[in-house]
C-alpha cells in the first residue's frame, strides 16, 4: 500500500470518528476464553461520564429476561449461565478519543494480551478496576461471550426513568439473544405511575448480523473499521441520540483483524473473506467436497491457502487458486463414513495483513454397516446405507417392492414398500445402490422401509455368498444374508402358493428353498435325490428361515448345470515372455462354452506390469464384442489396472479377443496371472475355472497377491519370496499336541502377505527382516490362506521392512488383509486376557477392531491400559468363532506397539447444540441435541432439567463410543409423560476417566403448542 493510501486513511477515520456524538462499541474478543473482552471507544470531543453506563449480554427470550427490565427491578437478566449485566464503576470517565476494556477475566486478559484491562466484570486482580452489578447478582462473579450467537448492549439509564436509552448495539451468530424493543411500554422508579413506551427498534429479522457464525477465529477479534455506524437509521429510534442502534449494518461496520485492545484498529484493512460455502452439502463416502469462498483486498492478495481437518487430525493445507473473479476454490479429498472435517480459509496481502476464516465444518453422512443394524434392529430409527443388491425388485413379487442389498459387513437387508417396483430406483441385482430410509420389523424380517435410493454404480459384483450347513441356514440371525447351501434335493413339492418349495438335505438337516413362479427359474433340470447348490437370500416366513434363489444361475446341480457367470476359456497370445520388455498386440482371448452370453467380463493385469491405464490402448476384435465399451478402473490399495467390457454377447464358440499396446513386462522373473471374470446378463462378475499365466523370464515364483486372491487356484508346490514381518516362535511355539510348529509371515512387493506353516520345527531363518524363498502347498484353514512350506532359503536381510497399509478400525475388519502388514490407531476401550494371550479392543470414534498379542510375543504391555490412544502395526488376520469371522491385528514386536503420548484430549471440546427454536410435542414435534463427547471412552450423562433444578429426565448415560453423536427429545420426562410447557435445561456432563476431569455444558430448550 502506497503512503497517500496511508496518509488518506488517517486522515479520514478520525474525521468519522469525531462526526459520532456518543460512545462506541469497537471491538470484542469471543475466543480463547482467556482474552475474552469489550472495547469502548469515545469518538466525542468531551470526556465522558461512565457512571450511569451500563454494558451487558443478558438477554434470554426463553425466561422473559431483557435489559430494559432493569427499569422494573427485576427480569433484567444476568448472573447465570454466562450472562452478565454490569455497571461501570461510580466516577469512571472516558477521555475523547480514549479507548477502553472490559475483561471478563482482568488476570487472563492481562496474561493474554500483557497489558491491564481498563475494567474487569469481576474481581480477579484487585489493581483493576470491577464493574458493578446493574441488579444484585446480575454478574455474581461469572459471564463471558458465546462463540456461536450472542449480543452486546452499552446502554445509559439515569435510574429513574421509564425508559433506557441505547449507545451501541452489537449481535452476532444466530440472533437468539437479539432484541426489538418496539412498542414496549413500562413505568420505572420516577415519582408519576405512567408508563413510557419505547419507539421502533428494527425487527430481529432484519438486524444485521456481524457475522452468521462464529464472528473471528482463535487469536483474532472483531474490530470496527468503520467509525460511520453503516446504514443505520439516524432518527426516530431508542438510541442517545434518537438513532436506531439495532439498524446498524454490523457485518459492514466489524471486521475480524488481529486484537488491538485500548487502542485503534490498524490503517489498513486485511483480506476480506465471505462466502464461505462447501458442496455438496453432506457428502458421502467417496465424495470430493469443493470449498469456494470470495476473497478480496484494499490492496494485493499474495495467498489464499484452506486448512482442513477430519476427525481432530492435524491440520493440512492446499493453496485455493481462484475459480472466477474474486471467487477462490480449493477441494478437500474423499473421507470416510461419519467423518467430520474442520475447515478454514488464511489470506495474506501485500501488506503481510492475514484473515482467518471462522471454521466451518462437515460431516461425512453415516453409511450405517447392516450388520449392526441386524445385531440390534431397536437401536436404529432412520438409517443410510451402501450395498449391492442381492435379490432385486420385482423378482419375486409384482405388486410390491420386495427385494434385498447386503454390505461389505457381510449381511444384508429387506427394502419394502407397497407400492410396485420403481422402474428409476434401478434396485436390480448387481447394481450399488445407497439407500435411506427407517428400520422397521415385521413377522422377524428386518426392513428399510420409506426409502429414498441413490444410484452409484451398475455390474458390481455380488457379495460372496456365505458357504452354510442347514444349521445355519435356519439360524435368523443371519436374515437377510445371501448364502450357498448344498445337499439332497429331497422334496420338490410345485403349485405351493404360487411356487415350488424344496426340501435340501445335508450332513446336519434340512432346509427349505422356496423358488417363486414369477422368477422364471426353470426347474426341469432337477429331479429328487439329485444332488444340489443353492444361492439365494435368507428370508423368514411364519418364523421359520427359508432360501429365496431368484435367478436361473442360483440354482444348480455341481457339475452339470452351466451357467454364464465365471464361464470361459481364457487364453494369451505368447507363450513366454522376456524382462523389461515392451509389448504391442499383446491379446487376451476368451472363448464362450455355453449358448447363455457372457455380458461383461474384466481382465486384471498382473501386479509389476507396467502400462498406462488408457482404454485407448486397447482394442477389440472378434465376435460378441460389436457394441462393447471399455473402461478402466485402478483398485487404489492393490493398484492393479481392472480392465472391464461391458455390453459384450458372447456365447459358444465366439472367441473374443482383447489386444493391449504398451504394456511392460516386469524386471525380475515372475509367474504372471492374468485374473479373467465373467457374468451374463443380471449375474456377477466370477473368476473363470482357469485364468491365464505367464512365466516371465522363466520365472516360477508367484506373487503372494495371487495367492491370495484365489489360493484353490495353486494346487500344486508353489514357490514364494518375501520379507519376513512376524518371525518364527512369536505367534506360537508349539502345538496343542505339544509338537514344536512355525508359523510365520513374509510380504512381498506386491503389497500383501501369507502365513507360513509348518510343524516339527521353528525354523530360525524365519526372522524379522529376513528376505526369504519358500516353497510348499497353498492351503486354508480357518478363513487364513497359508503355505504349507516344505524348503525355506534364507536370501540375506531386506533393507527395509514393508510399509504397512494405514486402515481405520473398520476397514481393518476385513479378509482382504490376511497376511498383510497394516496399521492402525485408536483408543483402548476394553483389555482382556484369554486363550494364551491378551487382546486389546480399540477405537477411532468411527468403528472397533481388535488388537491381538500372543504371551509368546513377550512385549510389555504394562502401559497399554483402557483409555490410553495407541498406534499399533502388524500382520492382519482373523479366526473363525461359532462361524462368526473375528478380524485382528497381531503385533508381535516392542516397536508396533506405541502408546501415544501426545494424547490428551482436551475436556475443554465438550461442545452441546440445541436447536433454537421452540417445539411442540403435543404435535408429534421432537428437538436435536447434539453433542461433542471430546475423547473416546469420557463418560457421558445427557440431561433436562427445569428451572427449579429438578430432574426430567436422562437421556443417555454412559462411555462414549462414539466422539459426537445426536440425540433427539420428545418433550417426555422419565415416566414417558409429555412435560408442561415452559423452558429447561439441556445438561451434558463429560467427565474424562483418568483425570476425572468435568465438562458442563447447558442450554435452553422451549417447549410450546401451536395456538389454534
Amino acid at each position: 500500500m502506497s503512503f497517500l493510501r496511508y496518509f488518506t486513511l488517517a486522515m479520514w477515520f478520525p474525521l468519522l470518528v469525531s462526526a459520532q456524538e456518543h460512545l462506541l462499541i469497537s471491538e470484542f474478543v469471543v475466543t480463547p476464553t482467556a482474552g475474552e473482552f469489550i472495547e469502548i471507544h469515545n469518538p466525542t470531543a468531551s470526556p465522558i461520564d461512565l457512571s450511569n453506563y451500563y454494558l451487558t449480554d443478558a438477554t434470554n427470550p426463553g425466561n422473559g429476561f431483557y435489559y430494559y427490565n432493569i427499569v422494573a427491578g427485576s427480569n433484567a437478566g444476568g448472573g447465570s449461565l454466562g450472562d452478565f449485566h454490569a455497571r461501570f464503576p461510580e466516577g469512571a470517565v472516558i477521555a475523547p478519543g480514549e479507548y477502553q476494556t472490559v475483561a471478563m477475566h482482568g488476570s487472563n486478559f492481562t496474561s493474554a494480551y500483557g497489558i491491564s484491562p481498563s475494567y474487569e466484570l469481576f474481581n480477579t486482580d484487585a489493581a483493576i478496576p470491577d464493574m458493578r452489578e446493574a441488579l444484585p447478582g446480575s454478574i455474581n462473579n461469572q459471564g463471558g461471550l458465546s462463540n456461536d450467537g450472542e449480543v452486546i448492549i452499552l446502554y445509559t439509564w439515569d435510574g429513574e426513568s421509564d425508559l433506557v436509552q441505547d449507545v451501541d448495539y452489537a449481535v452476532w451468530g444466530d440472533k437468539v439473544e437479539a432484541v426489538d424493543k418496539s412498542g414496549v411500554s413500562l413505568d420505572g422508579p420516577d415519582p408519576d405511575s405512567d408508563p413510557s413506551t419505547y419507539l421502533d427498534d428494527t425487527s430481529i429479522p432484519e438486524q444485521i448480523s456481524v457475522s452468521g457464525a462464529d464472528p473471528h477465529v482463535n487469536g483474532q477479534s472483531v474490530q470496527r473499521s468503520d467509525a460511520a455506524e453503516n446504514g443505520e437509521t439516524q432518527s426516530g429510534g431508542n438510541g442517545i441520540s434518537g438513532h436506531d442502534e439495532t439498524s446498524e449494518d454490523l457485518a459492514a461496520s466489524f471486521r475480524p483483524n488481529l486484537p488491538t485492545p485500548n487502542g485503534a484498529p490498524p490503517a489498513s484493512d486485511p483480506p476480506q473473506v465471505s462466502n464461505v460455502t462447501h458442496t455438496p452439502a453432506t457428502p458421502f463416502p467417496g465424495d470430493a467436497v469443493t470449498v469456494t469462498a470470495t476473497v478480496t483486498d484494499d490492496g494485493t492478495l499474495v495467498s489464499v491457502y484452506l486448512f482442513y481437518s477430519a476427525n481432530n487430525s492435524p491440520f493440512d493445507s492446499t493453496a485455493m487458486n481462484v475459480a472466477t473473479g474474486n471467487t477462490y476454490s480449493a477441494t478437500i479429498a474423499p473421507q470416510p463414513s461419519g467423518a467430520t472435517v474442520r475447515y478454514y480459509l488464511k489470506a495474506r496481502d501485500n501488506d503481510n495483513l492475514t484473515t482467518v476464516s471462522p471454521t466451518s465444518s462437515y460431516t461425512v453422512a453415516v453409511v450405517t454397516s447392516i450388520a449392526d443394524i441386524q445385531a440390534n434392529p431397536g437401536g436404529f430409527t432412520n438409517v443410510t446405507v451402501e450395498g449391492v443388491v442381492t435379490l432385486g425388485a420385482g423378482k419375486t413379487i409384482a405388486t410390491r417392492t420386495d427385494a434385498y442389498i447386503q454390505d461389505n459387513s457381510g449381511r444384508g437387508i429387506n427394502l419394502f414398500d407397497f407400492d410396485p417396483p420403481n422402474p428409476a430406483d434401478r434396485i436390480d441385482r448387481g447394481n450399488r445402490l445407497r439407500i435411506s430410509g427407517t428400520i422397521t420389523e415385521f413377522g422377524g424380517v428386518t426392513e428399510i422401509t420409506n426409502f429414498t435410493v441413490s444410484f452409484v454404480s451398475a455390474g458390481n459384483p455380488l457379495p460372496a455368498p456365505l458357504y452354510v450347513s442347514s444349521v445355519i441356514a435356519n439360524d435368523l440371525t443371519y436374515e437377510g444374508t445371501y448364502m450357498r447351501v448344498v445337499g439332497v434335493a429331497e422334496d420338490i413339492a410345485s403349485g405351493v402358493g404360487g411356487g415350488t418349495n424344496i426340501t435340501v438335505r445335508d450332513d446336519k438337516g434340512t432346509v427349505l428353498v422356496r423358488v417363486w413362479d414369477i422368477t422364471g427359474i426353470n426347474l426341469g433340470f432337477l429331479r429328487a435325490g439329485d444332488s444340489v447348490a443353492v444361492q439365494g437370500v435368507m428370508d423368514v416366513f411364519n418364523n421359520a428361515s427359508q432360501l429365496i434363489p431368484a435367478y436361473q444361475d442360483e440354482i444348480t446341480i455341481p457339475g452339470q448345470t452351466a451357467r454364464a457367470d465365471g464361464s470361459g476359456i481364457a487364453s494369451l497370445s505368447v507363450a513366454a515372455v522376456d524382462t523389461n520388455q515392451i509389448l504391442q498386440n499383446f491379446t487376451v482371448s476368451l472363448i464362450g462354452t455355453i449358448e447363455e452370453p457372457i455380458t461383461t467380463l474384466r481382465i486384471d493385469l498382473p501386479h509389476l506390469w507396467q502400462w498406462s491405464g488408457n482404454p485407448a490402448e486397447v482394442a477389440l476384435e472378434g465376435n460378441g464384442l460389436e457394441d462393447a465399451a471399455v473402461e478402466v478402473q485402478t483398485d487404489p490399495f492393490d493398484r492393479v489396472h481392472q480392465v472391464l467390457i461391458r455390453n459384450t454377447s458372447i456365447t459358444s464358440p465366439d472367441t473374443a479377443k482383447i489386444v493391449f499396446s504398451n504394456l511392460a513386462t516386469p524386471a525380475e522373473p515372475v509367474t504372471s496371472v492374468f485374473w479373467a471374470r465373467t457374468a451374463g446378463e443380471g449375474g456377477r462378475l466370477q473368476l473363470i475355472n482357469v485364468s491365464p499365466r505367464l512365466s516371465v523370464a522363466g520365472g516360477e515364483r508367484y506373487l503372494i497377491y495371487d495367492l491370495q486372491t484365489n489360493s484353490a487356484a495353486f494346487p500344486g508346490t508353489i514357490t514364494v519370496r518375501g520379507v519376513t514381518t512376524i518371525g518364527a516362535g512369536k505367534l506360537r511355539e508349539v502345538s496343542s499336541a505339544g509338537d514344536s510348529l512355525t508359523t510365520a509371515y513374509i510380504q512381498d512387493e506386491s503389497g500383501r502377505g501369507i502365513n507360513l506353516f509348518r510343524f516339527g520345527l521353528i525354523q530360525p531363518e524365519l526372522a524379522r527382516g529376513n528376505l526369504v524363498e519358500a516353497r510348499g502347498v497353498v492351503t486354508e484353514f480357518n478363513g487364513v490362506t497359508e503355505v504349507e512350506y516344505t524348503s525355506i532359503t534364507y536370501l540375506g536381510t531386506s533393507s527395509e521392512l514393508p510399509q504397512p497399509l494405514r486402515l481405520t478400525n473398520a476397514q481393518v475388519n476385513s479378509p482382504r488383509w490376511d497376511g498383510t502388514l497394516v496399521a492402525t490407531e485408536g483408543v483402548i476401550v476394553e483389555r482382556f486376557s484369554a486363550g494364551n494371550g491378551t487382546t486389546l479392543e480399540i477405537s477411532d470414534g468411527r468403528g472397533r477392531t481388535n488388537v491381538r498379542i500372543w504371551d509368546t510375543a513377550r512385549l510389555d504391555l504394562s502401559e497399554f491400559n483402557e483409555n490410553a490412544r495407541i498406534f499399533v502395526e502388524g500382520v492382519g488376520s482373523l479366526f473363525l468363532d461359532d462361524g462368526d469371522s473375528i478380524f485382528q491385528i497381531l503385533p508381535v514386536y516392542q516397536d508396533q506397539l506405541e502408546v501415544d503420548p501426545n494424547y490428551a484430549p482436551s475436556i475443554e471440546d465438550v461442545a452441546l447444540k440445541v436447536e433454537p427454536h421452540p417445539f411442540a410435542p403435543d404435535r408429534g414435534e421432537t428437538i436435536e441435541i447434539s453433542y461433542n463427547a471430546a475423547a473416546v471412552n469420557n463418560r457421558v450423562t445427557l440431561s433436562i432439567f427445569d428451572l427449579g433444578g429438578r430432574l426430567v429426565t436422562t437421556l443417555l448415560d454412559e462411555a462414549a463410543e462414539v466422539i459426537e453423536n445426536t440425540f433427539t427429545w420428545d418433550g417426555r420426562d422419565r415416566r414417558n409423560e409429555r412435560v408442561p410447557l415452559g423452558t429447561y435445561i439441556c445438561h451434558l456432563k463429560v467427565v474424562e476417566p483418568v483425570s476425572a476431569k468435568t465438562k458442563i455444558k447447558m442450554a435452553p430448550i422451549v417447549v410450546g403448542t401451536v395456538l389454534k
